[in-house]
């Protein structure tokens, strides 16, 4: 019709499959800005599943032993760098005195999984596992909600720092993943993806299973109250949380289902600092002094 017309062509819409990956490389990463707030600890975590095994955690006791020795097989020295390298616990395996002490390590505290330490909390069956780095800065949860929950974490603001080792970790694992599987078809050396996102069973965390996590002193709110913290909420879009710690808080951002990692980031970033001036303006206001 446009030729028939005189007209130009109009360009063809081309489509494109989108074949979803952590889409923080090291270079990005390096571009971003950490919180300049006062920050205890930051926490990054993405959630995967294998598409060898299926798009979510639900899977045969079986599969599930056969996925945690795959798991011990890729994190062994043969695959992972040595900031990597580490220790895989069977947590079926331990008593529960001695899963009790197994959760009271620090890492746990920092990465707010020490509720697990308490006596019948997590169903401890065959096939779930932990695996932890031999700096305590990376933990690999497997068959717990997803097939894998990966960890990041460090005290302090350096969130980049954190940024950085998770993405190592990802694509270490997936690399390695080829390697074991390279005599199975391509379809199952990957992780599970649907819609152009990678599947996951965490809620409130969309296509990315990315998600992050820092934990701040807000001495204001604290003294301030309920209603402040309820504000500050909805202002930022963030979810505060009391860590069991007075005056500590957990602080989540709440996503939405078009954010990408870098989204994510900036939006979690943008947040704590606007968070950690709101405490200092509820500190002044309230006369409250700190003593360090």
């Amino acid at each position: 019709m446009a030729k028939m017309l005189g007209r130009a062509q109009p360009p063809k819409v081309q489509t494109y499959s989108k074949n979803p990956l952590f889409d923080l490389l090291p270079a990005t990463i390096r571009r971003l800005v950490n919180p300049k707030a006062p920050v205890k600890c930051c926490v990054a975590s993405l959630q995967r599943n294998l598409a060898g095994f299926g798009p979510n955690g639900d899977i045969s006791k079986n599969q599930k032993i056969q996925l945690e020795n795959l798991m011990k097989k890729v994190m062994g020295v043969a695959y992972m760098p040595e900031d990597l390298t580490g220790k895989f616990s069977s947590l079926s395996k331990l008593n529960q005195r001695e899963q009790s002490k197994f959760f009271s390590a620090d890492i746990f505290s920092l990465t707010g999984d020490a509720w697990m330490k308490e006596p019948g909390s997590v169903e401890w069956t065959d096939g779930k596992g932990v695996f932890i780095n031999n700096y305590s800065n990376f933990i690999l949860w497997v068959n717990l909600e997803d097939q894998l929950r990966l960890v990041s974490v460090a005290k302090g603001q350096d969130l980049k720092y954190v940024l950085l080792r998770l993405q190592k970790a990802v694509a270490r694992i997936e690399e390695a993943l080829k390697m074991v599987f390279s005599t199975k078809s391509c379809q199952q050396r990957g992780f599970s993806t649907a819609s152009g996102g990678f599947s996951h069973s965490r809620r409130e965390v969309y296509g990315t299973g990315f998600e992050t996590s820092f934990t701040m002193e807000l001495v204001g709110f604290e003294r301030a109250g309920r209603e402040e913290i309820e504000k500050a909420k909805r202002e930022l879009s963030v979810k505060i949380e009391r860590n069991g710690k007075p005056n500590i808080f957990n602080v989540v951002l709440n996503q939405v289902p078009e954010d990408t990692e870098q989204d994510i980031v900036k939006k979690s970033v943008e947040a704590v600092d606007a968070l950690g001036k709101m405490d200092a303006e509820l500190q002044s206001r309230l006369g409250v002094k700190l003593t360090l």
